[in-house]
């Protein structure tokens, strides 16, 4: 059954290279078809059709191919058919073909049999030959070919005598050669070919079939393809294989001796066959080459065998079996340079198929697991396991795919960002010739020898420079620069600049250059020296830094004393001034006597501006960006699995829009291809309501919130489960845990958010809710009867609730009434007393049916009497 499959195959493959034979002139002729002088578009073409008794199998459809070859042909077009059997006949000879012609020459084409016992194929070489020398004096064609169609070797009767070898056939007129004034086809169906025809088609720029067009015509892989034309292992030679680069030591155990393994000298390159095996250290690496498109790079700690390197030697096609015992190969494969057939990389629990692609194979040994990942092309995984659940699976680019033992392929969706990382540095090894020792594979550690820079002392137009080095740990390769920052408040009109300059003669060893200009006029405000520091940062993730801050001083000369002494001589320069001055120092007796009421007036004034500076930095700073958590839900790790913090966020993009999207450009970047590139954005409510945080979809791109579809701009609220993408997170507004009531002596009661409590002051701050206007108070403990307020959840040590007071715990964990001045009880446990300065109160947690408020928080000022429950 199986031959019978196969000659059904190489019957439909012989079909294939017929008709590119006839109907696809090659390359080479219609380029010369096409050159100056040789417009026309006349064929000349003279078949040599081999009537052995072994062509019957494929004459009906050779005949079949060449009918339609007729009808196809133009009336300029020459046609001579030549069957090689015992004898040499000549079926027809047209020099052009009419309608009436073709009708006779497609007739005669049935009369065509293969019934002959042997085949002279040099014979009807050489009688082809003439022909095609005869139209070419006659000129009645600007092209000319000899196509040759057999399915064996020359094979001429016994009492033929031939005086000529089949090179002189062809070769027998001088100004008339094969390559250049003709042009020579070999059809060779099955796979007894000639070798003395196959070596003057390569000497004479013949054309050989192209088993990758064929395949592409004839619908039939190239792997059936070769099994059904090819049948004599002898056609395949050893592929050429070898080690090109390397670090450290590595180790090769060759076929020729199995139980040496010897490590590799230093030097060229060393061949490499089929059986040898090559293995990795903890630190070293190695690049082969295989034949002329495949290139491997083996990294740390792993072991390879090159079961199979195969090369079919008249049709350039390669066949590569690499099996990997553990460890890691990545891979390039370029077929634009060489056929190749078959390339797999066999692990202990699947093959890897693939073609003209780049991808990488790890598999560790200990916990049996393998991963496949495609950064080029498609690749197919087919497990070991034969069973029908573990079919063959197809990777595309930029996937990984997982294995692990008696399971069937899974996707592990896209490459991370460490695998792509490790990629990019192979991919200068094996794509652009980066030699090993020149391509960062390990970390490059930078450490400042200076922990603190001091330059100056700043003088009127003076210009300083001071440096710092930077020791690297080995030589950097990268494109990389490293990007110094000076972080540093200095006088209006000061410059200061910072570079990073490279060390002479030493590779690992750059220096930090500091240069400082003072204006000509400085004017000083300060004393003391002024401090910073200097920021170093490198977009390569392969450079880390020891230290990324040096510390930077700038000396300032000016003592207080000579910035008083340059005062009073300003003052001494004009009259206004000492006017002034012996005013303020005739008024200092009657400000001393009436100090009280400036003390008053004081204490107000400061109060007035303390509450000001408050409601200024947390409204209109604070408050204005989002705060709360994004907290992901069911999915494998955000920001290595950490909880998005949108204030924390906010301030360290210092933005007050959150941009979410798959770019990394974005403020929170989720990298999934079911991510936009810019997906939502998230803000406060800045004016009106800056308790409230919102987001907004893209005007395409819709979220999911509650399991609601979304587009525009929604609220988020506490407890709020938000799809983005593949991605669910739910929102936690850490503001519900910060809702008050203050209940006030004159009756009032204020609502709302509790800001800023300040109990060294008696007055704390919040923002009062009523509807939908919101209004920032500051109260009074004098003022407020009681506070009722919730436990500050998000962080017990930074919470709401004052710290213990030293001596005062007698009554806690204790039963408690209290009676207020407003003649009110309020009953529960104290949960601490506190005192400070002229302030003290007690922190009472309330019984559970209390609503939904846990904590009362009562002013000394309000407590009448304290009844202690036993």
């Amino acid at each position: 059954m199986k031959k019978l499959v196969r000659r059904d195959v190489a019957r439909l493959i012989c079909l294939g290279f017929l008709a590119m034979a006839v109907l696809h002139p090659a390359s080479r002729e219609t380029q010369a078809a096409s050159e100056p002088g040789k417009a026309g578009k006349r064929t000349a073409t003279v078949y040599v059709i081999d009537t052995s008794s072994s062509m019957q199998w494929i004459i009906s459809d050779i005949k079949r191919t060449l009918r339609k070859t007729v009808k196809e042909s133009g009336a300029g077009d020459s046609f001579t058919i030549l069957l090689a059997g015992d004898r040499v006949t000549t079926l027809a000879c047209y020099t052009s073909l009419e309608d009436s012609k073709k009708e006779t020459l497609v007739t005669l084409l049935d009369s065509i049999k293969a019934d002959s016992l042997y085949s002279d194929l040099g014979a009807a070489v050489n009688e082809a030959t003439g022909h095609l020398y005869k139209y070419c004096n006659d000129g009645v064609a600007d092209l000319y070919r000899l196509i040759l169609v057999t399915d064996g070797i020359d094979h001429p009767s016994p009492d033929t005598l031939r005086t000529y070898t089949m090179e002189q056939a062809m070769t027998q007129f001088d100004k008339f050669a094969p390559g250049k004034q003709w042009f020579l086809r070999y059809i060779a169906l099955k796979g007894r070919i000639d070798p003395d025809l196959l070596s003057l088609m390569n000497k004479y720029n013949g054309s050989f079939f192209d088993v990758e067009e064929i395949s592409r015509i004839s619908g039939v892989s190239e792997r059936e393809m070769l099994e059904g034309l090819i049948e004599n292992s002898e056609d395949w030679q050893p592929l050429d294989a070898a080690i090109i680069d390397k670090t450290d030591e590595i180790t090769v155990k060759e076929s020729v001796q199995p139980d040496v393994w010897w490590t590799v000298p230093k030097g060229g390159p060393l061949k490499l066959l089929g059986g040898d095996q090559v293995k990795t250290g903890r630190k070293s690496r190695v690049v082969i080459n295989v034949g002329r498109g495949g290139r491997i790079g083996l990294d740390t700690n792993s072991a390879i065998a090159l079961e199979r390197l195969q090369t079919l030697s008249h049709t350039k096609l390669n066949v590569v079996k690499i099996r990997l015992e553990k460890g890691t190969v990545w891979t390039t494969l370029d077929t634009s340079t060489g056929g190749l057939l078959s390339y797999e990389v066999v692990t202990p629990l699947a093959a890897v198929c693939a073609k003209g692609t780049s991808f990488a194979v790890a598999y560790n040994g200990l916990t049996r697991r393998q991963v496949t990942t495609v950064f080029e092309g498609t690749v197919d995984t087919r497990p070991l396991d034969k069973r029908p659940a573990f079919a063959p699976f197809a990777s595309s680019r930029g996937m990984q795919t997982g294995l692990a033992p008696n399971s069937s392929p899974l996707s592990l969706g896209p490459i991370p960002g460490r695998v792509r990382t490790e990629w990019e540095k192979w991919e200068k090894v094996l794509k652009e010739g980066i030699p090993l020792s020149r391509v960062n594979f390990e970390s490059v550690v930078v450490t400042p020898l200076v922990e603190r820079l001091m330059i100056g002392p700043m003088k009127n137009g003076e210009k300083y420079v001071a440096e710092c080095a930077l020791q690297f740990s080995a030589e950097y390769f990268g494109e990389a620069h490293i990007i110094p920052q000076a972080i540093i408040e200095l006088p209006g009109a000061v410059e200061i600049e910072t570079e990073i300059v490279d060390a002479p003669d030493n590779p690992l060893r750059k220096s930090l250059r500091v240069k400082l200009q003072c204006p000509a006029r400085l004017k000083h405000t300060r004393s003391e020296d002024y401090l910073g520091r200097v920021r170093l940062s490198c977009s390569d993730p392969t450079v880390e830094f020891s230290n990324e801050y040096v510390e930077l001083q700038v000396i300032n000369p000016h003592t207080f004393l000579y910035w008083l002494k340059r005062v009073l001589a300003s003052v001494a320069r004009h009259p206004f001034a000492v006017a002034v001055v012996v005013v303020a120092v005739g008024s200092s007796p009657v400000l001393y006597l009436g100090r009280r009421k400036l003390r008053k007036w004081e204490a107000y004034a400061r109060n007035y501006l303390r509450d000001k500076i408050v409601k200024t930095k947390l409204v209109h700073l604070i408050r204005a960006r989002p705060i709360g958590h994004m907290i992901p839900r069911g999915i494998s790790g955000v920001r290595d699995g950490k909880i998005l913090n949108l204030a924390k966020i906010s301030r360290y993009q210092e933005a007050v829009i959150l941009g979410v999207g798959s770019d990394s450009k974005n403020d929170i970047c989720l990298s999934h291809e079911s991510v936009k590139p810019f997906h939502c954005s998230i803000w406060a409510g800045r004016k009106r309501n800056p308790t409230r945080v919102y987001i907004e979809s893209s005007s395409d791109e819709p979220i999911v919130i509650n399991g609601e579809t979304v587009k525009g701009t929604r609220q988020i609220k506490d407890k709020d489960m938000i799809g983005i993408g593949a991605y669910t997170f739910e929102f936690m507004d850490p503001q519900c845990r910060r809702q008050v009531r203050a209940h006030m002596n004159d009756g009032g009661t204020h609502e709302g958010i509790l800001e800023y409590w300040d109990l060294g002051q008696s007055v704390f701050y919040m923002n009062s809710f009523s509807g939908a206007r919101e209004e920032f108070l500051t109260l009074r403990f004098v003022e407020v009867c009681y506070v009722e307020f919730y436990r500050d959840e998000s962080n017990r040590k930074l919470g709401l609730l004052p710290s213990y007071a030293k001596g005062i715990r007698s009554r806690q964990g204790r039963m408690a009434a209290i009676m207020l001045e407003n003649g009110r009880t309020i009953e529960g446990i104290v949960h601490r007393n506190y005192r400070r300065e002229d302030s003290s109160g007690v922190i009472l947690l309330t019984p559970d049916d209390r609503e939904e408020m846990e904590y009362a928080y009562i002013p000394s000022t309000s407590v009448r009497t304290v009844t202690v429950k036993e």
